[in-house]
């Protein structure tokens, strides 16, 4: 699938498990490059935790012209729409500040703030 001129194979990104649960529970995707354009934030699996509350997966691509995946969140979640702008990358690309969502109990939400190194491929704390 073509997202901002990335063509993701996003089968390999969900895998075949959440593959089959996209369309079932109406998940999308949104792509976010960095400003040297090397590498592509491509927040997957995106759904809906509340109202104009959405969280996702985050799977970084490498090469614009034939991408490939060089980190991917697991099943940690972040914020799409939240407490801030999604992804914010630093002015030299070398990270991106995200916000990993958080689930306490009784239902509260909550985020923290991380810091993704795009050259060592790693989740940092904030």
């Amino acid at each position: 699938m073509e997202l901002s001129g990335w063509d993701i194979d996003l089968r390999s990104v969900y895998g075949w498990f959440s593959w089959r649960k996209r369309s079932r529970f109406h998940w999308r995707e949104s792509l976010f490059e960095s400003p040297d354009r090397s590498c592509g934030l491509l927040f997957f699996a995106i759904g809906e935790v509340g109202v104009n509350k959405q969280v996702a997966r985050i799977a970084l691509f490498r090469d614009k012209t034939a991408p490939r995946r060089a980190w991917h969140s697991g099943r940690t979640l972040f914020w799409f729409e939240g407490p801030a702008e999604p992804v914010i990358f630093s002015a030299d690309g070398r990270t991106a500040i995200v916000w990993e969502f958080l689930q306490g109990w009784g239902g509260t939400l909550g985020s923290r703030q991380r810091v993704l190194d795009l050259q060592a491929r790693r989740l940092l704390p904030f």
